[in-house]
């Protein structure tokens, strides 16, 4: 299994930037709900500028941990299957299916492993926002 053997290094730091990003999630969490508190005026435009680049730069980084893990995985794929055209980027499943049925299922559960973990993102960040509002006592 890839992220038992080759994949270990890419396994290990999509799940190590997968802490980071539920701290940094809970803290734009933090940022928008004092924004949502704001009144909508002209000195309260940089706060909203800041809230929005702050999600912008979550979601970029979610977006690119993700596919750097899953562009390893796929690289993993080609060199196991040489049957497979090198030239394409994506490589579906049903392609892994013709040529290995194991690699096919494997790949699946990773996908739907690495979502799960994503959607953890966002829950933890929930947490997180929790957490860190209950400590400083925002209201």
């Amino acid at each position: 299994m890839f992220i038992l053997n080759e994949g270990r290094e890419a396994f290990n730091k999509f799940m190590t930037t997968v802490l980071t990003q539920i701290i940094y999630g809970g803290i734009s969490l933090l940022v928008l709900y004092r924004a949502t508190k704001l009144p909508v005026e002209f000195k309260t435009v940089v706060f909203y500028s800041f809230t929005f680049f702050l999600w912008v730069l979550f979601a970029f980084w979610i977006i690119s941990t993700y596919k750097e893990f899953i562009g390893s995985y796929q690289l993993y794929l080609k060199s196991k299957l040489p049957n497979l055209d090198k030239a394409t980027d994506k490589l579906m499943v049903s392609d892994i299916w013709k040529a290995d049925r194991r690699l096919a299922l494997e790949y699946t559960c990773i996908i739907i492993l690495t979502i799960g973990v994503l959607i953890f993102v966002f829950f933890g960040s929930g947490l997180s926002a929790a957490q860190i509002a209950e400590t400083i006592k925002i209201k």
